[in-house]
């Protein structure tokens, strides 16, 4: 099946690019780290050759400003702080992807999931094929006849057949 657009998890690709560049850190003359800049561009390239559709990156907000922080204050509190280099290398990597035609999506308050869920969710009610590209199983949930996961780390599909 043909997909009519691509949500992919960026947040979760960040942090994949991250630790694959992290065995071989690259950067400026001046220091400036380019590893995760180098490995986005090189994921996103491929999703641009292997799909003919609209390719949207969806970006998480920081974790302070997560309305479910509201709710309960101790929300993934126990996790590690974002890495520095991904921090410094964030609006390097977005003006990459805009340029390579990429639509970003990043809204306060929310995670990547949350947005990728709606999204999704739009799909399903269009009658419009979605493929979500993520190793977050909780997206799980986003799964039905038009929406389906691919973890291109693990090249594992997952689509409404494989839950029955």
């Amino acid at each position: 099946m043909k997909p009519d657009y691509v949500l992919v998890d960026a947040s979760y690709y960040l942090y994949r690019a991250h630790y694959a560049s992290s065995h071989n850190p690259l950067s400026t003359k001046d220091g400036f780290p380019t590893g995760i800049i180098k490995f986005m561009s090189m994921m996103f390239h491929k999703l641009i050759v292997s799909y003919d559709c609209p390719i949207v990156a969806v970006f998480d907000s920081k974790k302070e400003n997560s309305f479910r922080r509201e709710i309960y204050a101790d929300y993934k509190a126990t996790r590690k702080p974002t890495p520095e280099e991904i921090t410094e290398q964030f609006v390097p990597v977005c003006e990459m992807l805009r340029h390579m035609g990429i639509c970003l999506v990043k809204r306060n308050g929310f995670e990547a999931d949350d947005i990728i869920y709606t999204l999704s969710q739009s799909a399903y009610r269009n009658k419009k094929n979605c493929l979500i590209l993520t190793g977050d199983k909780d997206l799980g949930q986003c799964i039905n006849k038009y929406v389906w996961l691919l973890d291109t780390k693990s090249d594992k599909r997952t689509d409404a057949k494989a839950l029955y």
